[in-house]
């Protein structure tokens, strides 16, 4: 027999499903803050350069004036609170320094950057714990930028009027004789006596070649009271190697050679003289000097007076053994 149907109210009926909980209502975001006309224009604010940068904007020969002068201040107001800070840039600084002077020449605009840029490296040449710092590099540097700017044809051909003309030659001069007064004296007058080797012999530097010989012969006549911060040896090596140098200059030789050949010669003799001890050491020392060098002390030694240079000390010979 057929299976009785089943009547539809037996049938399982899911169960119903929850509806979920009504979310809370959330608090309205608050409205944005008015904004003022001043909040609107205010500028993102943004750091002022490193000394290091202002640095090499100074140095930059394609920055505005307007780059440069801000960069000329910040160096200028770093110096005046810290003169220990710049000393780390004072390298750089130079370099940079004497790229914008040319570039005032180059320009002949003594506006506001040259005038802003002697005043700044005035500031640094009288300070005398930077100017302690400088190293030969910087020396030589600095001396080579000062002199050729003075020897500068346009500082009188016109390009700058009259009394620019006369105001930057005044400064510059001003410059000279302070690196000259306060960089370490034994650098300074190494540097110079290697650009007097350099220049004297060339005809074409006939005028640089004076103004060396003059800062040069500034600082020799001081060097008996300077002894105690000069070392004698490398001074008298670079002196050596000038004599050699305006020895081998081409005949005729420029008139500054016969000059730097005297100042030399008496330089040498001075320096002898003041250290005659040091020089005869040097001459018994275990590694010999060069033969024509060791010589040419060796004259000047006998030429003062001042002896000849004692031998080399044996070594005593060993005791001998005792008795058996």
């Amino acid at each position: 027999a057929a299976p009785a149907p089943v009547p539809m109210s037996a049938l399982a009926r899911p169960a119903p499903v929850a509806a979920p909980p009504a979310a809370a209502p959330r608090a309205a975001a608050p409205p944005p803050a008015a904004l003022s006309p001043t909040d609107i224009l205010a500028p993102t604010p943004v750091a002022p350069p490193s000394l290091g940068e202002a640095v090499a904007v100074v140095g930059d020969v394609k920055a505005d004036a307007g780059a440069v002068l801000a960069s000329l201040a910040i160096v200028s107001e770093t110096l005046g609170a810290n003169a220990d800070a710049v000393a780390p840039e004072l390298p750089a600084l130079c370099v940079a320094a004497c790229a914008r002077l040319r570039v005032v020449f180059d320009k002949a605009d003594d506006g506001a950057v040259c005038k802003t840029l002697l005043r700044l490296m005035l500031d640094v040449f009288c300070s005398p714990p930077l100017m302690a710092t400088l190293n030969a590099d910087g020396v030589r540097l600095l001396v080579t930028e000062l002199l050729e700017r003075l020897v500068d044809r346009r500082l009188n051909d016109g390009s700058f009027d009259g009394a620019a003309s006369e105001g930057l030659m005044k400064s510059i001069n001003q410059l000279m004789l302070k690196l000259l007064q306060l960089a370490p004296r034994r650098i300074a007058l190494g540097a110079l006596i290697d650009l007097v080797a350099e220049h004297a012999p060339a005809p074409a530097s006939a005028e640089l070649s004076s103004l060396l010989l003059k800062c040069t012969q500034k600082l020799a006549r001081a060097v008996e009271a300077d002894a105690a911060t000069l070392a004698p040896m490398p001074l008298l090596t670079k002196l050596h190697a000038l004599d050699g140098a305006l020895r081998a200059a081409a005949d005729p030789a420029p008139a500054a050679v016969a000059s730097a050949l005297e100042l030399g010669k008496m330089l040498s003799e001075k320096l002898v003289k003041l250290f005659a001890a040091d020089v005869t050491k040097a001459l018994v020392q275990t590694e010999p000097l060069e033969p024509h060098f060791h010589a040419h002390l060796e004259g000047l030694l006998s030429q003062l007076g001042l002896g000849q240079p004692a031998a080399k000390e044996e070594e005593a010979p060993p005791p001998p053994p005792p008795p058996m």
